[in-house]
């Protein structure tokens, strides 16, 4: 499975190549790079933390899987950080959400 850090690394490159080559111009893409993937982790960490807290194991919902639970709250996690943090939406994308026109 791809790392935070590879997949923000392969949204920058197709969505905002501009960006993308200005961070290499400017020796900043591995720092920035770094910096994107400590927060996205930290981010997982907290999600799954407040989840956890939120809605607690639960046997018989769970059908006695922990494993089960455990990977429902990593794959939420996982999903939020993609989204909020991790992948990078194309110029025309951005734009529509900043004008409120975005709607899925």
């Amino acid at each position: 499975m791809p790392t935070y850090r590879q997949l923000h690394e392969q949204s920058l490159a197709e969505n905002r190549p501009d960006l993308y080559r200005d961070l290499q111009r400017q020796c900043e893409l591995t720092g920035y790079l770094d910096d994107i993937a400590q927060e996205a982790r930290e981010e997982h960490t907290l999600i799954v933390r407040r989840m956890a807290e939120r809605h607690p194991y639960d046997p018989a919902e769970w059908k006695g899987s922990r494993e089960a639970w455990e990977g429902w709250l990593d794959r939420t996690a996982r999903e939020f950080v993609l989204n909020d943090l991790v992948l990078v939406p194309d110029e025309e994308t951005e734009r529509a959400m900043r004008e409120g026109a975005y709607t899925d």
